[in-house]
């Protein structure tokens, strides 16, 4: 399998877009603060089994990077969790920072390609549902 290595540039622009986005999304823990509520959309296409110099998959990056912004959100923020591959899969609902970590670790690439518009569609209308929901994406695709 040859794999197309991305540019410095490219990387370097890459990094920097994930970091502006894990930024935004920071919210101060403040005594009082109302929970906040997260969509994680995690691409599980084929494509998400390629692997970079390192070794790490992209799947394994998407997963490292959406366990850091897990992480980093507040006692009683909210997350849902979908796999988009073949199918779209609610991989826990509105669930407390340990059990989001659980099912992204849980999360495999597929053999086949992604529901990304059908997922984003499914994260679409939970934020007609709730107020201030934030959406994420972890994907090797520009969407």
């Amino acid at each position: 399998m040859n794999i197309r290595a991305k540019k410095p540039l490219e990387l370097a622009a890459t990094a920097l877009a994930a970091a502006l986005f894990a930024l935004a999304l920071m919210r101060p823990a403040l005594p009082g603060h109302a929970a906040g509520e997260f969509v994680i959309v995690l691409d599980a296409s084929a494509s998400m089994q390629a692997a970079d110099e390192t070794g790490r998959t992209r799947m394994e990056e998407a997963q490292r990077r959406a366990e850091e912004l897990v992480r980093g959100l507040n006692a009683l923020d909210r997350v849902t969790v979908l796999r988009a591959g073949t199918n779209v899969d609610v991989l826990a609902s509105r669930a407390d920072k340990q059990t989001a970590i659980g099912a992204i670790r849980a999360a495999q690439a597929g053999s086949g390609g992604a529901r990304m518009e059908e997922a984003l569609s499914l994260a679409r209308a939970m934020a007609q549902e709730i107020e201030g929901l934030d959406i994420c994406v972890f994907s090797d695709a520009s969407i």
